[in-house]
């Protein structure tokens, strides 16, 4: 198992975010570093964020706060990788 810590960067106008630290199979974690790779615009933190919410709209109550941070981290928060 690789471990993560996750730690967001502050910015001033987001919302309170927390620390995580997770364990992942070896297999995932090939996996993401690979996508991360060839996705420069994304982050350890953006991804997380994305796959968190999109599991709580997909199994959680339904909250307009957990569609805003999935629809911010999908679309919001990645830099245009050809304008580089």
């Amino acid at each position: 198992m690789t471990q993560y810590s996750l730690t967001p960067v502050p910015n001033p106008g987001s919302p309170t975010a927390i620390a995580l630290q997770v364990e992942l199979p070896e297999d995932l974690h090939a996996v993401l570093q690979e996508y991360l790779s060839a996705h420069p615009g994304r982050d350890l933190n953006n991804v997380a964020q994305v796959a968190i919410s999109l599991f709580l709209q997909q199994n959680g109550p339904s909250s307009r706060a957990v569609s805003g941070l999935y629809l911010d981290g999908l679309f919001g928060e990645v830099v245009d990788e050809q304008a580089s």
